[in-house]
């Protein structure tokens, strides 16, 4: 069974998490990137690939905010995004709420300015559209958002195959979700994230009675050495349009 990520594997969303991170960093409900400081904007933009859970966009967006900057300028080493998250004292739970609410009170706002931030991945997005009652997402956004996204691009979803950050969830718990709810006993899953792969492939081996092969999206929020880490891994490295191709012919959901 073939499960994918959400935002970096079908959506980008990069725009959306740079004036949504900001907006949760400062409480203010802006609704333009020109209204952003512009060494925020691309230094959030470069060093997006560090952050998975929703929550970690505000620490990130703070402290580029309060003038940290990477020693070489451009992009934080993971020691030193790892010195951001650890030193904050507030739950990851509450600050992805915080997150997602930013994000609720611009749709709010203005829908189709948020709605905008958001472009999707061709031709992979068409062809989720044809096999939409079969797709099954596993993904840190909150579920209204995916609906939302989803809805406005013609790619009309079950909300029950939607396993979301909702309530700060993480992906695995979702995971062992799925498995509750389907008696496989092989689950492929694509992400961008190669902690997130490394995350639950160890998860999947100590807890799940099941066969889980990570692929990396290269074409994602993916670092550099990203590729190279997750061949060591024993991962598939997977590009966009070939992996579309896969998809195509690949089993979804029972």
């Amino acid at each position: 069974m073939l499960v994918l990520d959400f935002d970096g594997v079908l959506l980008n969303s990069l725009d959306d998490v740079v004036l949504t991170g900001y907006n949760a960093a400062t409480g203010e409900t802006l609704e333009h990137l020109s209204e952003l400081p512009k060494k925020y904007v691309e230094l959030l933009r470069l060093n997006r690939f560090h952050c998975q859970p929703a929550g970690d966009f505000i620490l990130l967006a703070r402290a580029l905010l309060e003038g940290k900057r990477p020693l070489n300028d451009r992009l934080f080493s993971k020691e030193e995004y790892l010195s951001i998250v650890e030193r904050e004292k507030a739950s990851l739970k509450g600050r992805t709420k915080d997150f997602f609410e930013a994000r609720q009170r611009l749709i709010e706002k203005d829908e189709s300015l948020w709605l905008a931030l958001n472009s999707v991945y061709q031709p992979l997005w068409n062809e989720a559209v044809k096999k939409a009652s079969k797709l099954l997402l596993l993904t840190n956004k909150n579920s209204d958002s995916v609906l939302r996204s989803c809805k406005h691009s013609g790619l009309f979803i079950n909300p029950s195959n939607i396993y979301s950050g909702d309530g700060g969830v993480s992906k695995q718990e979702n995971l062992a979700k799925i498995l509750n709810r389907f008696s496989v006993k092989k689950i492929e899953f694509i992400d961008d994230s190669i902690k997130n792969l490394i995350e639950l492939e160890q998860f999947a081996k100590e807890n799940l009675n099941i066969q889980f092969s990570a692929m990396l999206a290269n074409w994602g929020f993916t670092a550099e050495t990203d590729a190279r880490d997750a061949l060591e891994k024993g991962f598939q490295v997977r590009e966009l349009e070939e992996f579309s191709l896969y998809f195509k012919e690949s089993p979804l959901s029972p």
